[in-house]
């Protein structure tokens, strides 16, 4: 049985540093340590998701979802979102 919550896999998609706050407040252990814990939930909240993910499930369907967007994300943060030339 694996501990994370769907709800968690699910919202983890679209709002990854809300799921994350959400789950550290049920007191969910988070797979980095302190004073390391707020950078990286700061800078790099895909990355712990998928971590996380993998530290659970291993490679599942949902750790595969999660690095697709994960990469999707990254490849579009360079980009604009609306082009008023």
């Amino acid at each position: 049985m694996y501990d994370l919550p769907i709800w968690f896999l699910i919202v983890s998609l679209f709002l990854p540093r809300i799921s994350l706050f959400i789950e550290w407040w049920q007191n969910m252990p988070m797979p980095f340590g302190q004073p390391w814990a707020a950078l990286s939930w700061m800078f790099f909240p895909r990355l712990i998701i998928l971590v996380m993910i993998y530290s659970d499930q291993g490679l599942s369907a949902w750790f595969w979802v999660h690095l697709v967007v994960c990469i999707l994300v990254i490849l579009g943060a360079g980009s604009r979102a609306s082009s008023d030339d």
